[in-house]
């Protein structure tokens, strides 16, 4: 018996960003099933594209990712499509889970952030001892801290009430997806209505090109976040503050993603004062990335939010790249029986980056390869492994 499915996303690969990886791969492994007739709609123009699988781009789900469009108008649209098939797995397209829903269809939904708790998406590392009011005021402020301006300021206030939308239409679904367990963890707290609907399906694990790791004479460290405040970025700058009034500089910083002139301007500030060996490479592609990869000791990862499922340190323990990250979201998850669950952080602490940044610096460069480099990558598949599994998938999807 062949299932149709209708897999309804705004973003896909190969745009940037997890949620869009995440749904190119989760799809790739429907389509390899032969019971399994897939449907990819989606709002960008030129995805990569799975054998066998059905494409079709409509322009407006950008937009039905960013701003309220009425449930008759998707309705009209979208009728048709939805109707002919048997699933509906929607991915930040929320919507259209009401209109699924009307033709009595089986909706899964995959969160990939905390879109139907808080307005900013994201809830911030020991912030989930708030009230659900508390929780969406938390959320208005991030944003606004990220966002400025009156044009922010009205975006922010009406993100509130579509937050509240959100989660009603969310909790219409048959099966809510998350990424980690503590991702399910602070979705149950704040949506306990929905508590037996959501389950963990870790995201599968990316494909890059195969490459030698040989790392630089040099301690390097690389960091990938850009200049967004949730990301870490000022813990990171008051670290580098640390080790230059230390004198403790034996090392190289090179940054990836996306730098504001202001932030720059800091950087090149704290290079020339205390003499840091820091190289700013900004948006590059993924096969630089993995070649930048190979030459690095470490990944930086200072984030203060609770990150479901961070694709940056994935991709970091799968090339032996041994991540400093923050103790936030599915990060432990990540790390546990590996290495690197020895250099975990506490959220919003320079000084304890600034210590890690130190003894890894203290190394030499074969002992840290040895114990380090080498392993990490076999440790974590080993127990990734277990975590992710195809079948279940295939649990949500089929049965």
């Amino acid at each position: 018996m062949t299932v149709k499915i209708l897999a309804v996303t705004p973003g896909y690969y190969p745009e940037v960003g997890g949620t869009a990886l995440a749904t190119y791969l989760i799809t790739d492994l429907l389509a390899k099933d032969e019971r399994i007739h897939l449907t990819v709609l989606t709002g960008v123009k030129n995805p990569k594209r799975i054998n066998g699988v059905k494409y079709i781009y409509d322009p407006l789900l950008k937009r039905i990712d960013k701003r309220y469009i009425p449930v008759s108008q998707l309705n009209r649209r979208y009728g048709d499509i939805i109707k002919s098939n048997d699933i509906v797995y929607i991915v930040n397209a929320f919507p259209l889970i009401p209109v699924a829903k009307r033709f009595g269809k089986k909706v899964i939904v995959h969160l990939h952030d905390y879109r139907p708790i808080s307005p900013s998406a994201v809830v911030l590392a020991g912030k989930t001892n708030l009230s659900n009011l508390g929780l969406l005021k938390e959320g208005f402020y991030t944003l606004l801290i990220q966002r400025r301006g009156v044009k922010g300021l009205i975006k922010n206030i009406l993100n509130v009430p579509y937050t509240l939308q959100i989660r009603r239409w969310v909790c219409m679904a048959d099966t809510i997806l998350a990424v980690s367990r503590r991702h399910v963890e602070i979705l149950s707290k704040y949506m306990p209505e929905c508590k037996n609907k959501i389950k963990v399906l870790y995201n599968p694990i990316p494909k890059f090109p195969q490459f030698e790791k040989k790392l630089e004479e040099l301690p390097t460290f690389l960091y990938c976040s850009g200049d967004n405040y949730i990301k870490g970025f000022y813990i990171l700058l008051k670290a580098l503050q640390i080790l230059g009034k230390r004198k403790r500089t034996h090392f190289k910083l090179i940054l990836t993603n996306k730098y504001c002139q202001e932030s720059l301007d800091m950087l090149n500030k704290l290079k020339k004062h205390y003499n840091l060996n820091i190289e700013v490479y900004g948006i590059i592609k993924y096969y630089d990335l993995v070649k930048l990869h190979s030459r690095s000791w470490a990944l930086l990862f200072p984030s203060i939010w609770e990150e479901p499922l961070p694709y940056t340190v994935m991709e970091a323990l799968l090339m032996g790249t041994l991540p400093v990250a923050s103790k936030v979201g599915g990060v432990p998850e990540l790390v546990e029986k590996t290495q690197a669950k020895n250099f975990l952080l506490t959220p919003g602490k320079p000084e304890e980056l600034a210590e890690v940044i130190e003894n890894i610096a203290n190394y030499k460069k074969s002992d840290f390869e040895n114990k380090f480099a080498f392993i990490l990558s076999s440790e974590f598949r080993e127990k990734y492994n277990v975590m992710f599994n195809e079948n279940t998938i295939k649990k949500y999807f089929l049965y």
